[in-house]
């Protein structure tokens, strides 16, 4: 038995050895030694040849030779010149080439196919242009790199991409139907990154959303004559940065998505960005300017803007707002000289705080200019600044609001009016230098005013027209520092 039980007791050692030197191996997997891919040599001049291996010395004649030959991951080389398409990837490749301007890849720009095209095939262009055609690059369920590559002169699209994965490094695309049709960058599904970019003149369109996510960081775009970019049926977008200049239409359109825009610089547009029926916005530290209707429209969306510097709006003014579906944020930004109207609220619910409205002007007819117009809106307004606007510091019209903690001052018209059964709750406002009343109610508008301090109103600090209709529940606590009397009075 103890011979048994000793050969037992050395057999279960001998296991435990085993076993403890597999835990040791088993910690990290030995690093596989890195492939390099087969790299292939590719002329634009010489004639096909059957001698032609891809290497240096006897290169291939032609891309669709070096396409049809090359081994699979493939690092193709083609050297300067031009390769007429179209190809057709059947295999996942990398094409480099010696710069846009040297190397390039055209077809007829009546061609009815695209330049290049992969299904299911991986493939990377690198350092070269892709040009004419009705399609420049089109892409089906696969992942497509572009680095340095510049897209340009097609009929109707630079490039389209379905279900694929798409990211684009610096490069240019241009000239796509003119600015004036097609479109530059289109995906159906799939992501998109994009980074340093130019578009110019990419199609009415330059980049195409449906049911995509994409991130746009640092592009510089003029010359669309719609947009830069629409996001379309349940897509993401997210703007980095970027510059975005004479745009025909919205710079940055959303409709039934999600668009987060921030630091970008949007100028000559018709809007800076339109988010529209359903779509969800976020704005932040951006700087918008000379817009022929709105910097910032929201139409049955909602969202938030932020930090954002808002000036030379056009005929709907700095903000626009109509129809939420829920709140929209004004929180910090600053909207100066922003045409007729600071913000328009139309059947909108809004939360502003901290902002600063200066410097709207009268309309062509001589109404208007002020910092905030409401129809029909509920508004929360807290701790903002109204400040030189041509009309009233803030104009009510069959809407509600609370106020607290803002600053009317130098208004050419009144602080605070309210109009056609409105309410207002204005409390620990200061109401400073503004040509009319500090407050004028009136057609049967209610408002209380409570811990508010007025000073140097151009008539009474308070007023309800006589006739007018208006209700004050002017309370006790409110200081007046006069020269102005307190109240206006009826004959």
């Amino acid at each position: 038995m103890k011979g048994r039980a000793r050969l037992h007791a050395q057999l279960a050692f001998a296991l435990l050895l085993a076993w403890t030197a597999c835990e040791r191996g088993s910690r990290g997997p030995v690093a596989a030694a890195r492939i390099a891919p087969a790299v292939v040599f590719v002329s634009a001049s010489l004639a096909e040849s059957p001698d032609a291996d891809g290497s240096a010395r006897r290169p291939f004649a032609g891309l669709q030779q070096a396409l049809s030959r090359a081994p699979s991951g493939a690092l193709l080389r083609l050297e300067p010149g031009t390769y007429q398409g179209p190809f057709v990837v059947p295999r996942p490749v990398v094409l480099s080439g010696a710069g846009a301007n040297q190397t390039r890849l055209t077809a007829p720009i009546d061609a009815g196919e695209p330049v290049i095209a992969s299904d299911g095939n991986v493939l990377e262009l690198r350092e070269l242009a892709i040009e004419g055609s009705t399609v420049g690059i089109a892409v089906a369920r696969t992942s497509l790199r572009l680095t340095s590559v510049q897209v340009r002169g097609q009929s109707q699209i630079a490039l389209t991409a379905v279900g694929s994965d798409v990211e684009v490094q610096g490069g240019v695309v241009s000239s796509i139907a003119a600015g004036t049709a097609g479109k530059g960058i289109v995906l159906q599904g799939g992501t998109l990154r994009v980074r340093g970019t130019v578009f110019q003149n990419a199609g009415r369109r330059a980049i195409e959303l449906h049911g995509a996510k994409a991130s746009l960081a640092g592009l510089d775009a003029t010359g669309s004559a719609v947009s830069v970019l629409q996001a379309l049926e349940d897509s993401e977008a997210m703007v980095d940065g970027g510059s975005f200049q004479g745009i025909g239409g919205p710079a940055l359109y959303a409709s039934g998505s999600r668009l987060v825009v921030q630091g970008a610089r949007i100028s000559r547009a018709e809007y800076g960005v339109l988010a529209y029926r359903k779509a969800r916005l976020e704005l932040r530290d951006a700087y918008i300017s000379d817009t022929a209707v709105a910097g910032v429209a929201l139409v049955l969306s909602d969202g938030t803007i932020s930090g954002t510097t808002i000036s030379r709006g056009g005929t709907e003014g700095g903000v626009a707002v109509t129809g939420t579906p829920d709140v929209v944020r004004l929180e910090k930004n600053r909207i100066g000289e922003p045409g007729s109207i600071g913000l328009h609220a139309t059947n909108a619910t809004i939360v502003a705080t901290d902002n600063v409205f200066s410097g709207a002007v009268l309309d062509r007819q001589g109404d208007l200019g002020d910092a905030i117009y409401a129809v029909e809106s509920n508004l929360t307004l807290l701790r903002n600044g109204f400040e030189g606007n041509a009309g009233s510091g803030t104009t009510l019209v069959r809407s509600q609001a609370h106020l607290v903690g803002n600053r009317f001052s130098s208004n050419g018209r009144a602080g605070l009016v309210l109009l056609d059964r409105s309410t207002a709750k204005a409390q620990a406002n200061r109401f400073t230098g503004n040509q009319g009343p500090g407050v004028s109610v009136s057609e049967r508008s209610h408002a209380l005013v409570s811990r508010n301090r007025f000073a140097d109103s151009g008539t009474a600090e308070v007023e309800a027209p006589c006739g007018g209709g208006g209700e004050i529940d002017l309370r006790r606590n409110n200081d007046f520092l006069g020269p102005a009397a307190a109240r206006g009075t009826c004959p």
